[in-house]
């Protein structure tokens, strides 16, 4: 559920004897439940729907309904003394290779996201994969911030920095590094070019108008 999440119905469609591998071997490790949990909002894939032995959630909502966290809270809380380890859908696809051909292969595939990539993708890459190369020919402007993740959790790295390990996308949007005067684009101003997901200023009423979301938090720095 978080910004330009990649889907995970494509990104492991077709890989159902690797998926169901996977959660075998994680059956084996735990004697609690396996939980996995889907998008309640369409039909999941055959690739999750297909496994056996496991309690399958369906989750509704906006995010953070995604985050493993949140989900936890609402199915299974933890309690004293008790351990949830929790596994990224491709990760387990992973496991289920290993286990299925004796071999480790870190291959993963990645969605290439944010305003300022001139086209978004899906890409087959490994873990740890230096980014360089993917983001070659694909920045429009100069002064952006590149984040291995998504825009909320994310890791800022530089252009030719590395995937990170539990990371499924590469964001770039612009940098917010440029001052924005108090009494037009500052809290001052009356934010007819300012997005709000709370009906704070008046670019709500502009229904499906797009934006451009920068790092800026609209602060400044001070003693503190």
């Amino acid at each position: 559920s978080s910004p330009l999440a990649p889907d995970f119905d494509y990104v492991l469609h077709g890989k159902n004897e690797e998926f169901s591998a996977g959660i075998e071997a994680l059956k084996k490790l735990t004697s609690g439940k396996v939980h996995l949990t889907l998008n309640g909002k369409s039909p999941a894939d055959s690739t999750f729907t297909d496994v056996k032995g496991v309690e399958i959630n369906k989750i509704v909502g906006k995010h953070p309904a995604g985050n493993v966290g949140t989900q936890i809270h609402h199915i299974d809380p933890v309690n004293k003394g008790e351990f949830v380890w929790t596994v990224n859908a491709q990760d387990v696809a992973i496991i289920g290779r290993y286990f299925l051909t004796g071999q480790y292969n870190a291959k993963r595939t990645i969605a290439l996201t944010g305003s300022e990539i001139k086209d978004p993708q899906y890409i087959d890459t490994i873990i740890g994969a230096n980014v360089a190369e993917i983001l070659k020919g694909q920045i429009t402007s100069d002064n952006v911030r590149v984040i291995s993740g998504n825009v909320l959790t994310g890791d800022k790295i530089e252009k030719d920095g590395y995937l990170g390990f539990y990371h499924n996308q590469i964001t770039v949007i612009p940098e917010g590094n440029e001052l924005k005067f108090v009494l037009t684009k500052g809290w001052l101003g009356l934010g007819f070019d300012k997005f709000s997901n709370s009906r704070l200023f008046p670019t709500f009423l502009t229904g499906s108008k797009k934006f451009r979301l920068d790092t800026n938090t609209n602060g400044e720095e001070r003693a503190f």
